[in-house]
């Protein structure tokens, strides 16, 4: 994936799947192509709504996060699918 320099900052874009907990993210692009995919906008995963980790289960799949005030667990199928925007210096966008 590619790294963007965003007011003098470096952003990567990478995978749903690829961050660890506690990492801040922002949605950039949601690649699924199924019903799946309004469901998960209904619950928050949309272009530019900010998302954290908060855990990877017992064996890695499902993976929980906070979205918009509210807890929800995504299969790891589908993170994969969803591009978001990761600070790679100080943690803060």
């Amino acid at each position: 994936y590619f790294t963007y320099i965003i007011l003098g900052e470096f952003i990567m874009k990478i995978k749903l799947s690829e961050i660890a907990p506690s990492d801040k993210v922002i949605v950039y692009k949601n690649n699924i192509n199924t019903d799946s995919k309004r469901y998960l906008e209904s619950l928050g995963i949309r272009s530019g709504n900010e998302i954290v980790c908060l855990y990877y289960s017992m064996f890695g799949d499902p993976i929980a996060f906070l979205v918009d005030n509210s807890i929800i667990a995504i299969r790891k199928s589908d993170c994969d699918n969803i591009i978001v925007l990761k600070d790679d210096g100080d943690g803060t966008f």
